[in-house]
């Protein structure tokens, strides 16, 4: 499951780092999701 946490987390800073930031909610919101305990993907869900 950590791979596919890993995976939701970089396709979410993908859409972030190409100013796509609407885009980037859904991949972040899986990886909290299925693992709600993932630093990055935590602190990027505050923001939003």
């Amino acid at each position: 499951m950590e791979n596919l946490t890993v995976q939701y987390y970089d396709e979410g800073l993908d859409f972030a780092n190409l100013g796509q930031c609407s885009e980037a909610v859904a991949p972040f919101d899986r990886a909290i999701a299925i693992n709600p305990d993932y630093t990055g993907a935590k602190q990027i869900g505050k923001l939003h």
